[in-house]
């Protein structure tokens, strides 16, 4: 989790989580196993001098119970490489 606010760049951080019925995950659009085992939890802090909140999760759970996204194509049709080819 970041350190510093990515909005005013201070270091007090407040750890903290968002209250819901339940904890806060996130669910893969692409996950490995059925949506019941493929929720990350997600980790928040809020920075004490400007209000702004910031989300994350940890990159190894969402690592085990998601499939990795599809890496772009550079010489399929339609990629700026092969636009500029042309």
């Amino acid at each position: 989790m970041a350190t510093s606010c990515a909005a005013c760049g201070s270091e007090l951080m407040v750890p903290g989580k968002l209250s819901a019925d339940q904890n806060l995950t996130f669910v893969p659009a692409n996950p490995k196993f059925l949506a019941s085992g493929s929720k990350v939890h997600i980790q928040v802090n809020a920075c004490a001098m400007c209000g702004h909140v910031q989300l994350a999760c940890d990159p190894e759970e969402l690592a085990a119970k998601a499939e990795p996204p599809e890496t772009p194509n550079p010489t399929a049709p339609g990629s700026s490489e092969t636009e500029s080819a042309e």
